[in-house]
């Protein structure tokens, strides 16, 4: 965003943070996204492209059915999945992928603390043991 805004392509992007794209964050590339802005655009659909061929790749090595997208990609709303799953899917040859699911996850940027502390309770602390602190952990995650 920055080299194109440099380049001297128009954004909100400039506007958002005052001429000044140090003060730049994804929160101003997110903004600008869900509010149509040309350059932002193109340069997520250029990442959804990317991206699909990753999750091509694992599909390939695991035919997984389903394919969970973690960290902030939710906040990019559903257009940004619905051009992911077009990037993927599009070609003829990717036609088994079609009954892949692919989603945004359900505890969003949270994931990875999520799975550290369960982690910790269920190998360090070795509380799988206990029926009572099980059921917890499950209500929990």
């Amino acid at each position: 965003t920055r080299r194109k805004i440099d380049g001297g392509s128009y954004s909100i992007i400039t506007e958002l943070c005052g001429s000044d794209l140090s003060r730049l964050d994804i929160e101003m590339v997110i903004y600008a996204f869900l509010h149509d802005d040309m350059m932002v655009c193109q340069i997520i659909k250029d990442m959804a492209s990317k991206l699909s061929f990753g999750i091509r790749n694992i599909f390939s090595m695991f035919h997984p059915q389903e394919v969970v997208i973690g960290g902030i990609a939710h906040r990019f709303g559903e257009r940004f999945l619905k051009m992911l799953v077009q990037y993927t899917k599009g070609s003829s040859y990717w036609e088994s992928l079609y009954e892949t699911k692919i989603r945004y996850t359900q505890i969003q940027e949270f994931g990875a603390n999520l799975g550290m502390a369960k982690y910790y309770l269920d190998s360090v602390m070795s509380l799988d043991r206990n029926e009572a602190v099980q059921k917890c952990t499950m209500t929990l995650f």
